[in-house]
């Protein structure tokens, strides 16, 4: 169009410009959330002085730097997400730790008496649904050969479902939102929630170099410590003899030697609390090609532990560190998509090759299931026997 076109006073490009006039100068109204965000206690910066000054707020747990120009390789003993022990004595006896088939009186009592709103309950079941059903992820499920001896050639069917590593992951991130809105923003705003980071910690049993390298999917941070538990019990550390000590762990050259806490000590969300972990039999398999026992399964919620509550002793006390001064205590919780196993680890010494002495303490939940059956039947999505004890024991270990 020229410049010396003349437009009529109802001309589409006009009454455009005259809209955009008019809307560039309307005042922004105050709605309300930056009150509301201060009075909660969350600090509100303007998002362009944010990005100049480049202030260096505790929005989120500061992540330590990944690169060590000191870190030191040789050849050890290295147990990683995949590897899987022989069985869970093993695990207590690397751990140096002893196992309560309970978890402490105080969090007993509150399971115990607890009891839920209706509308969380059914809001729980929703998200289990969602989760195992309802996701749009579509992805090729891993063939499974059907025993059909008299047909050698018959076309198996690809299958697409949603994976594993999706599953857990939904669940987990609904079980936290769904303790947030059970406890609200007075609770929340005590904690942070970090994806994906990983703890490394190396130990000495027997004269044995093991490199600890574990990955948590899903890391609660807090403000303050969980307050250590005074246990009187006498029982004694399993022995697994003549079994040794790292069997089922494979020996590496050129292992990392690192001591790694993902969150710097001085950010103010540095304190462990809960770890969510996730368990797919396509990820973690035995050398021997069998199933992973219930007892294994329990194994790794141990370790993953043990090696939270190391890695942060060591960050704090020093690499050479024996006698805690405090306690650390830490949650873990596995899930599988339908099995979950809650425990905690509380790390009371690191010296693990002193026969008396301390041990560190592991309290457990047995094995619990989500539900009975999570499928499509008539079409239709169906969850039989949802099992509401699984949301009350993570609510106490989110308020804990």
């Amino acid at each position: 169009m020229k410049l010396t076109s003349f437009l009529l006073k109802q001309h589409n490009g006009w009454l455009a410009k005259l809209k955009w006039k008019f809307q560039g100068k309307r005042n922004v109204f105050d709605t309300g959330a930056i009150t509301s965000l201060q009075n909660r206690g969350i600090a509100v910066v303007d998002a362009i002085d944010y990005v100049k000054k480049k202030n260096n707020h505790d929005y989120v747990p500061r992540l330590q730097e990944s690169a060590s120009e000191t870190n030191q390789f040789s050849s050890s003993y290295l147990f990683s997400d995949s590897n899987v022990l022989v069985y869970g004595k093993q695990a207590q006896v690397l751990t140096k730790s002893i196992m309560l088939n309970a978890l402490p009186e105080n969090m007993e009592r509150k399971f115990a008496t607890l009891k839920l709103p209706t509308d969380i309950e059914r809001s729980m079941h929703q998200s289990v649904l969602v989760s195992h059903l309802l996701d749009a992820e579509q992805k090729k499920s891993p063939i499974r050969v059907p025993l059909r001896p008299n047909k050698p050639k018959h076309i198996i069917r690809k299958e697409y479902s949603i994976t594993d590593n999706r599953k857990n992951s939904l669940m987990a991130s609904r079980l936290i939102n769904h303790c947030e809105r059970y406890f609200g923003h007075t609770e929340s705003l005590k904690k942070r929630v970090v994806n994906d980071v990983r703890f490394m910690v190396p130990i000495v049993r027997n004269g044995d170099d093991i490199q600890l390298n574990l990955k948590a999917e899903t890391f609660i941070a807090s403000k303050k410590p969980i307050e250590p538990f005074n246990v009187s019990v006498n029982i004694s550390v399993p022995d697994i003899s003549p079994l040794s000590q790292t069997i089922s762990i494979p020996f590496e050259e050129n292992v990392e030697k690192k001591c790694s806490y993902p969150i710097k000590t001085n950010s103010s969300f540095s304190h462990p609390h809960t770890v969510l972990i996730h368990y797919s039999n396509l990820d973690v398999k035995n050398l021997f090609e069998e199933p992973v026992t219930s007892e294994q399964f329990e194994s790794r919620a141990i370790m993953k532990g043990f090696t939270v509550a190391a890695s942060r002793a060591k960050t704090i006390y020093g690499d050479n560190v024996k006698i805690l001064q405090e306690p650390i205590t830490v949650q873990v919780v596995q899930l599988d998509g339908k099995r979950i196993q809650f425990g905690i680890f509380q790390l009371n010494t690191l010296d693990l090759d002193e026969i008396n002495g301390p041990t560190n303490y592991w309290f457990r939940k047995p094995e619990m299931l989500l539900y009975d059956e999570c499928i499509y039947k008539e079409g239709r999505p169906l969850l039989t026997n949802y099992n509401f004890d699984v949301f009350k024991l993570m609510s106490i270990f989110y308020s804990n």
